[in-house]
């Protein structure tokens, strides 16, 4: 722009237009593909950071709009099927957990716990903002692993690791069926197990009053997580990052908030036994 406050083509130099509209760097675009005009700078058409589609931005991308919309609905009904376990497991604030972790007692001797497991208070379930861990991604991949979902604080003793130790610990969700299941196959037919022992904890006493609070299923927090998830930015989540979640285990998880069935009914349902697993049992 000019000293006057006229635009000036920073491509042709004349007034009334800048370079993305410069009618005579459109021409030689057209006519010219393959030029650096036209892959770079203005003459490259703008492309939504979301999709990578040309001709809308990210904050009217449709397909942005509609997984904003599937990951809502799916992490709020994902967190009452979570929070429905947990409550009949006993498990919430101030229950006694029971981990297979390697640890130290007050003495400082340290113990295997596949022997004599780490005894521990669950103290707090991830809500953090931003990477919040209790999100339907446990539910839509096999064998998802984060190892900050939840924690818990060892009684009479510590975690020991290589590098420090440490009175809290941090678990990842055991093996529920439908809602975290622990065993599953990769996009290559593999198949991944989370088997460690921040996996396998189990509540050997109950809390007082099992379940996360009203405000774990919340709207406000489900839309924090949305927020989170779809925000702009150099990190930015992308059409491609975007995980959906299986039809067939939505409606697994619906039936299972409604009452409809057990976890147990419906993981038979979803994972039908083969061949030859008939067979072994046969046999």
């Amino acid at each position: 722009m000019s000293w006057n406050g006229t635009v000036r083509c920073g491509h042709c130099y004349q007034s009334g237009h800048n370079k993305r509209g410069c009618p005579q760097l459109k021409k030689h675009i057209a006519e010219n593909p393959d030029s650096w005009e036209a892959t770079h700078g203005a003459g490259r058409a703008r492309q939504c950071s979301y999709c990578d589609k040309p001709g809308h931005n990210r904050k009217t991308c449709a397909p942005r709009k509609t997984h904003e919309a599937l990951y809502r609905s799916d992490n709020k009904l994902w967190r009452q099927a979570f929070e429905k376990w947990a409550i009949s497991q006993g498990l919430g604030y101030g229950a006694l957990i029971s981990a297979p972790l390697h640890w130290r007692d007050s003495k400082g001797y340290s113990h295997d716990g596949k022997v004599k497991p780490a005894l521990g208070m669950f103290v707090a379930h991830n809500t953090n903002d931003e990477d919040n861990s209790l999100t339907y991604t446990w539910a839509a991949v096999p064998a998802h692993r984060d190892y900050y979902a939840l924690t818990m604080e060892l009684i009479g003793g510590e975690i020991n690791t290589y590098r420090n130790s440490a009175r809290c610990e941090s678990l990842q969700l055991p093996d529920i069926p439908v809602i975290s299941p622990a065993t599953g196959l990769d996009h290559w037919g593999g198949t991944r197990t989370r088997g460690d022992g921040d996996a396998t904890w189990t509540v050997v006493s109950p809390s007082p009053r099992p379940g996360f609070g009203k405000e774990f299923t919340q709207s406000h927090a489900i839309d924090q997580l949305v927020k989170d998830y779809f925000k702009g930015g150099k990190d930015a989540k992308t059409e491609r990052d975007f995980r959906v979640l299986d039809a067939k285990v939505r409606k697994a998880l619906k039936d299972y908030v409604n009452d409809s069935a057990t976890l147990e009914e419906l993981d038979a349902r979803l994972n039908p036994p083969t061949d030859d697993n008939s067979d072994s049992n046969n046999e």
